[in-house]
């Protein structure tokens, strides 16, 4: 489990909100890699920006703000 998942998981959030911030999260980490090091602002800015070429606005927010 990836350090954002581990994280997720220690929220208060609802069951059903932490299972599709974490669909969320593995895909961050698909684009970006496993490594925390590399997940820097410049990096997320990228993966906002492949978002918003494939899915709807309403889609790359709730994506970011899972990232949060």
């Amino acid at each position: 489990m990836n350090r954002l998942a581990e994280l997720l998981e220690l929220s208060q959030r609802a069951e059903r909100t932490k299972r599709a911030y974490r669909r969320c999260v593995n895909r961050f980490v698909a684009f970006a890699g496993d490594d925390p090091a590399g997940w820097t602002p410049l990096v997320v800015a990228h993966w906002r920006d492949d978002l918003a070429g494939r899915v709807s606005p309403r889609t790359t927010n709730k994506h970011l703000y899972a990232l949060r």
